[in-house]
């Protein structure tokens, strides 16, 4: 699915973050190695789903189709760049995904809660759109645990740590003023160029009928579950709706940010595939995805 970004001229890096700009990192989009990696960091991506699936038993049986069916619907849009730092960044969404998952054991919540705050921190870095998850991991937590006043304490604190040691490294280095100036050129909202780019619109419009979709048929995903894997399929759906509204909010909305819906998109897409009765049904479906994201790489770029 992602041997199509060898054939693709990307270029530099587009876009706000912090942890590329503090590095000075570009990731030049036609170099072999950045795409060997990218490919890596996907399949990282994967286990770390289909880990988190098993771990806590969102899917009948132990499938691959959760981390299957995100790099599916990832895959159709390929012009996003090998390591976009909405990509990487969604890689310690999904850490915290896994931590704030594990809150229900009563004897790992605060370590649990603190961890997932910094994970979603850290996503910030890497992308400054992450930011309007920051809020939502605790107040949605609500469909998993009861959060109390410590809980909310410990996920900031756990949220805080990496801004803390950025100011006092901008502070020590004399940078604190070109920090925040950077930050206020980021903040540029109801942007959507993408929509006239490269069937824009449309990779959007498919993204967007899946959510609806999943919108009709999520009932039949959860129903067939104990209520503690119920909560949490809940949060991911939440997570979804979130995303959709994010998207539209983001600064200075690129294609790329789409990947926010992406990821709680493809997981509920490969939870429900596997709960399909009618083996002919599921192969139907995933063959319709695959032939879009056949056409979208190879034809309609």
């Amino acid at each position: 699915m992602r041997l199509h970004t060898f054939f693709f001229d990307y270029g530099p890096i587009a876009g706000a973050s912090i942890f590329y700009d503090l590095f000075g990192l570009s990731f030049d989009g036609n170099s072999i190695w950045s795409k060997l990696l990218s490919i890596l960091l996907v399949l990282y991506q994967v286990v770390l789903i289909n880990r988190m699936s098993s771990f806590n038993n969102l899917s009948y049986y132990n499938s691959l189709f959760p981390g299957v069916f995100y790099v599916l619907i990832l895959s159709l849009i390929p012009d996003i760049h090998p390591l976009s730092s909405v990509l990487v960044g969604n890689t310690f969404i999904i850490l915290a995904l896994f931590q704030m998952f594990q809150t229900i054991h009563r004897n790992q919540r605060s370590k649990r809660l603190f961890n997932a705050g910094f994970f979603a921190s850290i996503a910030v870095f890497f992308d400054l759109n992450f930011i309007y998850l920051a809020p939502f991991f605790i107040f949605a937590a609500n469909a998993i645990i009861l959060v109390r006043f410590r809980d909310i304490l410990l996920y900031v604190l756990g949220f805080l740590a990496p801004p803390y040691f950025l100011l006092a490294y901008w502070r020590l280095s004399r940078k604190t003023q070109a920090g925040r100036d950077y930050i206020a050129v980021q903040i540029d909202f109801f942007q959507y160029e993408f929509i006239y780019q490269n069937y824009g619109i449309i990779k959007a419009g498919i993204i967007g009928a899946l959510v609806l979709f999943l919108l009709v048929v999520f009932n039949t995903v959860v129903t067939r579950t104990n209520i503690f894997v119920r909560n949490k399929l809940t949060f991911l759906f939440y997570m979804m709706l979130f995303a959709v509204v994010v998207f539209a909010l983001t600064f200075h909305t690129r294609l790329e940010d789409i990947q926010l819906i992406i990821l709680p998109l493809g997981i509920l897409m490969g939870l429900y595939t596997v709960s399909i009765k009618k083996i002919n049904i599921a192969e139907s479906l995933h063959l319709l995805l695959l032939i879009l994201v056949m056409l979208f790489q190879y034809f309609l770029n």
